[in-house]
C-alpha cells in the first residue's frame, strides 16, 4: 500500500486524509470533500489539460451534472488558494483546467512531523480550528502505562467523532445539493418574505438602489404572473392575515411608526390602506406577527430614545392593549417577534445593554418567560418550523443553516452555504424562502482634512471587499492595514510601498474589523468575532488578549504606547474604562460609565488628550488627566454615543456620522457645527487617523427571494 502523502502548492500545503489545507505557518482550514478531491486530481495530473467530463468522473463519481457546478467548484477553489486568477488553476477555454503553480508531493508522516514534532497529535485535537497563537510549549516523557492509557483515550475520542461524524454527514447538506430558485426579479434589495395562506401572493420588502433615502417600500408580487404593486413609501415588514385577502404592515413616517392594513383582489387591486394603532418610534427593527385566530396582532414598541424596544399585543377586536415584556437596560431591546403555529409560544431576539443577544422564549398562556439560548450569533432574526418544536435562524459568520430545539435550547446546523443569505421564512415543511445576494460592494475612502475642499480619494479599491483600514504614517513613510476578501475570506493584509501582503490565514469564517497600529507601528489590535487579538506584523504571531469580563468593546491604543491599551468594559452592570498592558496582562480600571472613547495624541503623552461617551445622557466630554469627566468641555449634547466608529477626535475639531450617512464636524475652539457633504460615499462608521477620514464606502448590489428545498428538513427536525 502506498504511504499518504501530501501535496504542496506554493505556499499551500493540502493533507488529503484530515481534509485540512495548511498555510505557511501552519495554521489551516478544513475544507469540504469534493474540494480536496478536485484539488487533489488536479495535482496529479498537473501536466495535463483536464476536461470538465474527467472531473465529473473523478470528483463527482460520474453522476449527472452541469459544467456550471463544476466552474463553480473550480472558482470557490481558486478563492480558497488566493492570489490572481491564473496563479494556481488556468482556464483553457473550451478545454478545461490546468495547474500553473509548482506541485510536489512529500510524505504524509514526515511533513507532520516537521510541524507536530515525533508523533502526529494533529488529528486527535478536538478543536478543529487554525492554532494561531504562538506560546512555548514544553515536551512530556511519559512512562509507558500512561502512554497506554493515553493511546486508548484517543482511540475513543476518534471512534466517538466517527460516529458523530457519520450521522451529521447525512444530515449537513453542502450549498451544491440545493438549487436555489429566484422568485423576484426587481432592481435593488428585496428582503423579508411573507407568503399568503393560499400561496398564491408573495409580499416582501424592497429598497430601490437608484433611491438611496428611499428606507423600504413593500411590494406585493403575484406569484404566477410575476405581476407586482408597491404600496406607499417608507413601508416595511409585512404580515399576511390569517384569512389571506388583508395584508398588515408597519408604515414609517416623521419617526413615528403606524401598523396598517389593506385589502388585496386576486387581480392585485389594494383597497386604501387602514391605520389600526401606532408602534412608537419609527426604526427597522419593527415586525409584527398575528395569532391564526385573528384575535391578536403582537407588535414591538419604543416610546423614546431612552427606552428600549419591548413587545405588546393589541387585541383586534376589542382594541386591547397589553405589555408582554419589559427588558432591563436603555437600549435596542426586544426585537425579531415570530409567533409559534399553534399560538402558544412567542420567540424573539434580546438585544442586551453589553451588546450581547440571547433569544428568548414566552409562554403566553402562562406569561413564563425563558432564556432559550444566549449569547447566539443570528442574522436578521428567528423564525418557526412549520412544527411548534423548532426555531429556524441563519449564522452569517459560519455561513450555516441552522435549528433550535424549543425545549432544551440545542443548536444543530442544518447545512453550510457560501455567499450571503438572510431574512429566511418557511414556505413549507421542506422549503424556505430568502435573501440572496450581497447588499454591498466595499472599497474604502478617505477625507483629507488639510484640505479645505475635503477632497475624497479612494485608499483601497478592488473587486473585493475591502474594509476597516488602518494608517500608520512617520516620517514620509505609510502602511496601511486593512480587512480583504480576496483570498476567498476575511484576512488582514498589509500594504507598504505600493506592495500588498496577506497577514492572517484564519480559517473558518472569520468576522474581522475594528483594525488599529501601535505607536510604532508593529502591532494591530483587532476585533475577530468579539474577541480581542495583537497581531505582530514582523513575524505574523497572533496573540489573544485576555479581558476583565467577555463583554468588551471600544478598544485602542493608549497614545505613544505599544503594550497599553484602553478598552470599555461591562461589569457589575455597567460599562466601564480600564487600562490593560498587553505584556504584563494587568488590568487598571480608570473610570466608571464610559461607554466610548477616543484620543488625540500629541508629540508626547502629555499633549496627548482623551474624550469619552457616558452612560447617562448624550454627548462627548472632555476627560481630565485622571480620567474624569470635564464638565466645561461638552459636545455634541444631544446625541447618544455607545460605539467608537460613531466619531472620532483631531487636535481642532469632533467628527461624528450618522446611520443616515450625514457627517458633522464640531470645531473644538468655536463650538461651531457644520455639515460635511460625503457626495456619494455610502458610510455608516468612520475612523480618524493621520488627518484623514477613513471611511467604509458601501455601494449597492442587488439581492432577490429565492426558494431552496431541504429534502429531508422534517426528519433532521424529529431527530433534533
Amino acid at each position: 500500500m502506498d504511504k499518504p502523502q501530501v501535496i504542496v502548492l506554493n505556499q499551500w500545503t493540502l493533507d488529503p486524509v484530515s481534509n485540512r489545507l495548511y498555510a505557511e505557518d501552519h495554521s489551516f482550514e478544513i475544507l469540504e470533500a469534493r474540494y480536496v478531491l478536485l484539488m487533489t486530481y488536479l495535482a496529479k495530473n498537473a501536466t495535463e489539460i483536464i476536461t470538465r467530463e474527467q472531473l465529473i468522473k473523478a470528483v463527482w463519481n460520474d453522476r449527472y451534472v452541469e459544467y456550471r457546478t463544476v466552474n463553480s467548484a473550480v472558482s470557490r477553489l481558486r478563492k480558497i488558494l488566493g492570489g490572481d486568477i491564473d496563479d494556481f488553476i488556468k482556464t483553457h477555454p473550451k478545454l478545461g483546467y490546468s495547474l500553473t503553480c509548482a506541485v510536489r508531493f512529500m510524505d504524509r508522516a514526515a511533513w507532520l512531523a516537521t510541524i507536530n514534532g515525533a508523533d502526529d497529535i494533529s488529528e486527535f485535537q478536538s478543536e478543529e480550528k487554525p492554532v494561531v497563537i504562538t506560546e512555548k510549549t514544553q515536551k512530556i516523557n511519559l512512562n509507558p502505562i500512561a502512554y497506554g492509557l493515553i493511546t486508548l483515550l484517543i482511540f475513543f475520542v476518534i471512534f466517538w467523532r466517527t460516529l458523530n461524524n457519520l450521522e451529521t454527514t447525512a444530515q449537513e447538506l453542502i450549498l451544491e445539493n440545493i438549487e436555489i430558485e429566484p422568485i423576484t426579479y426587481l432592481k435593488g434589495w428585496e428582503s423579508s418574505p411573507v407568503i399568503s395562506p393560499d400561496q398564491s401572493l408573495l409580499a416582501f420588502d424592497h429598497k430601490a438602489i437608484n433611491n438611496p433615502d428611499l428606507v423600504f417600500q413593500v411590494v406585493i408580487q403575484d406569484r404566477k404572473t410575476k405581476q407586482t404593486v408597491f404600496l406607499d413609501p417608507e413601508t416595511l415588514s409585512p404580515f399576511w392575515s390569517p384569512l389571506g385577502d388583508e395584508l398588515f404592515y408597519i408604515s414609517i413616517a416623521n419617526n413615528s411608526c403606524v401598523i396598517n392594513k389593506v385589502s388585496v383582489s386576486a387581480e392585485l387591486t389594494l383597497s386604501v390602506p387602514e391605520s389600526i394603532l401606532t408602534c412608537g418610534m419609527g426604526d427597522l427593527f419593527k415586525t409584527i406577527a398575528i395569532s391564526s385566530d385573528m384575535t391578536w396582532l403582537y407588535f414591538i414598541v419604543k416610546e423614546n430614545n431612552s427606552s428600549p424596544n419591548t413587545i405588546k399585543r393589541y387585541h383586534l377586536k376589542n382594541e386591547r392593549i397589553e405589555a408582554l415584556t419589559a427588558p432591563l437596560g436603555k437600549y435596542q431591546g426586544d426585537i425579531d417577534i415570530s409567533l409559534s403555529p399553534n399560538n402558544k409560544l412567542l420567540a424573539f431576539m434580546r438585544w442586551n445593554d453589553d451588546n450581547t443577544q440571547d433569544v428568548m422564549l414566552l409562554t403566553l398562556g402562562t406569561g413564563e418567560l425563558r432564556t432559550l439560548v444566549e449569547h447566539v450569533d443570528i442574522q436578521d432574526m428567528i423564525f418557526w418550523s412549520k412544527s411548534n418544536s423548532h426555531l429556524l435562524f441563519i449564522n452569517s459568520k459560519e455561513k450555516t443553516f441552522n435549528i433550535i430545539n424549543a425545549e432544551t435550547g440545542k443548536i444543530t446546523p442544518v447545512y453550510h452555504y457560501t455567499g450571503r443569505m438572510d431574512h429566511p421564512r418557511m414556505l413549507s415543511d421542506s422549503e424556505i424562502l430568502l435573501t440572496v445576494g450581497d447588499l454591498y460592494t466595499v472599497d474604502v475612502k478617505a477625507l483629507d482634512l488639510s484640505d479645505a475642499q475635503l477632497s475624497s480619494s479612494p485608499v483601497i479599491s478592488s473587486s473585493f471587499k475591502e474594509h476597516s483600514a488602518t494608517i500608520f504614517n512617520r516620517e514620509g513613510k505609510e502602511r496601511m492595514a486593512f480587512v480583504s476578501s480576496r483570498s476567498g475570506k476575511n484576512q488582514i493584509w498589509l500594504k507598504e510601498n505600493n506592495r500588498l501582503k496577506q497577514l492572517t490565514f484564519f480559517g473558518g469564517t472569520p468576522y474581522l474589523l475594528q483594525l488599529s497600529f501601535s505607536s510604532m507601528g508593529t502591532k494591530i489590535l483587532f476585533d475577530m468575532d468579539n474577541k480581542l487579538y495583537v497581531l505582530d506584523i514582523h513575524t505574523k504571531a497572533v496573540i489573544p488578549l485576555s479581558t476583565p469580563t467577555e463583554k468588551v468593546k471600544n478598544f485602542l491604543w493608549q497614545c505613544h504606547s505599544d503594550e497599553n491599551i484602553l478598552m470599555n468594559v461591562f461589569e457589575k452592570d455597567a460599562w466601564r474604562l480600564y487600562q490593560f498592558n498587553i505584556q504584563t496582562q494587568e488590568y487598571n480600571q480608570l473610570a466608571e460609565d464610559i461607554t466610548s472613547i477616543h484620543g488625540y495624541c500629541g508629540d508626547s503623552e502629555t499633549d496627548s488628550r482623551y474624550y469619552g461617551s457616558t452612560i447617562t445622557g448624550g454627548g462627548i466630554y472632555r476627560l481630565t488627566d485622571n480620567w474624569q469627566v470635564d464638565e466645561d468641555e461638552y459636545y455634541f449634547t444631544e446625541v447618544e454615543f455607545g460605539d467608537n466608529r460613531q466619531w472620532g477626535v483631531t487636535d481642532r475639531a469632533l467628527y461624528r456620522i450618522t446611520l443616515k450617512k450625514e457627517l458633522y464636524k464640531l470645531d473644538l475652539a468655536t463650538k461651531q457645527e457644520t455639515t460635511i457633504d460625503l457626495g456619494d460615499i455610502n458610510a455608516y462608521f468612520l475612523t480618524v487617523e493621520d488627518n484623514r477620514i477613513l471611511l467604509n464606502d458601501l455601494q449597492f448590489a442587488d439581492t432577490y427571494i429565492g426558494k431552496i428545498t431541504i429534502p429531508n428538513l422534517s426528519q433532521i427536525l424529529a431527530q433534533h
